[in-house]
């Protein structure tokens, strides 16, 4: 008996041993922001594809919809909803479409200035290392940064054009802006049901320009870039694990997504804290400062041209930095617009792919 208790005490002893050596090989091969960082400077990466949520527009003064007491969840009990998400539900803008049009006459129908982090993709677009910038967002900051529309897919539509509901009639923006201004519905002249901008409601398909490139991520990039998603809205949140395990993957964001913390790899290099801070120090790193200087002078035309001021949140980016590398977060943030659409409520599946969750 004694010789049996020594035989498993030491195979035990040996599975421990292997597990730590199989611990300490992958802590060697685990890619650092550094090493990342070089790799950027040498040109490694030629093929760089961005996914991107309502994170990297949070100091443009846009609320994201989870956050406590900001978020726009937090700020829809005045409209009498059944439910939060029902603002963005198509069955329920349907028959009720007023509660849309009042958020829209505070939220909607004002112009804001992109971030340091959208100037960010814009570079790595002039630098013809962007492949895509897949975003969440509808916005429409990564296009008014100047990102081009080719690189651009915007899974959850955008405000830049409008439909009908009902049949599906191309209606003006420029007439769908003066209804959100004013806070009163418009409706079609031919059907009489109401209509919106092309956003993805719930019920609703994800554009076909999704479809036709998502399979981009995995025959056609060397980097992604994950920025300001929670990961949580399907299929979107599908396109970070559809690349192959090799490809390395940077995630700026307040806090590692669920998503990928059980599921990390290797070439996982995570910074967390405000989007834009993060974004200064990684083109600091990478030595992209004269560059990125270049594109906040973009930034200041841009804010001029349209007669608008910078963000006050910009002063909190110069918050204290704590050890684990985070910006200190702010005690509040400025309440405006939503930068992606809500997470849906549960629903009966559909056979068509779907917008299946949205922020």
């Amino acid at each position: 008996m004694t010789k049996v208790i020594e035989a498993v005490a030491k195979l035990k002893l040996e599975g421990e041993k292997d597990e730590k050596d199989e611990k300490e090989e992958e802590a060697k091969k685990k890619l650092t922001l550094e090493e990342l960082a070089q790799n950027l400077s040498k040109g490694v990466y030629k093929k760089i594809v961005v996914l991107t949520g309502a994170g990297i527009s949070v100091n443009a003064g846009i609320p994201d919809f989870r956050t406590p007491g900001t978020g726009l969840y937090s700020q829809l009990e005045k409209y009498k909803l059944p439910f939060p998400e029902a603002v963005f539900t198509l069955d329920f803008f349907q028959d009720t479409p007023e509660p849309f049009f009042k958020l829209a006459s505070e939220m909607f129908a004002k112009k804001f200035v992109p971030t340091k982090s959208h100037y960010f993709i814009r570079m790595l677009a002039e630098k013809g290392l962007l492949v895509r910038n897949f975003t969440q967002n509808i916005d429409n900051l990564e296009a008014e940064s100047g990102v081009d529309p080719e690189k651009l897919i915007q899974a959850h539509g955008t405000f830049t054009t409008s439909h009908c509901t009902g049949c599906h009639e191309a209606v003006s923006p420029k007439e769908m802006m003066e209804c959100m201004q004013a806070a009163k519905p418009m409706m079609c002249p031919k059907c009489g049901k109401p209509c919106k901008p092309d956003i993805v409601f719930f019920g609703e398909n994800l554009p076909k320009r999704y479809f036709e490139h998502e399979n981009e991520l995995v025959d056609s990039c060397d980097l992604l870039v994950i920025m300001g998603s929670s990961l949580v809205v399907t299929p979107f949140c599908n396109l970070a694990v559809s690349i192959g395990k090799d490809v390395p993957r940077l995630i700026i964001n307040r806090e590692l997504p669920e998503m990928l913390e059980s599921h990390k790899r290797a070439g996982d290099v995570f910074m967390p804290g405000d989007c834009d801070e993060s974004v200064a120090k990684l083109v600091r790193l990478v030595g992209w400062e004269k560059e990125f200087a270049g594109m906040m002078e973009q930034r200041e035309k841009y804010a001029k041209k349209h007669k608008l001021a910078l963000p006050e949140v910009e002063s909190k980016l110069r918050a204290p930095v704590t050890k684990a590398g985070a910006v200190a977060k702010p005690k509040s943030a400025p309440k405006a617009v939503p930068a992606a659409a809500p997470k849906k409520p549960k629903s009966k599946a559909k056979s068509k792919p779907k917008a299946k969750d949205k922020k």
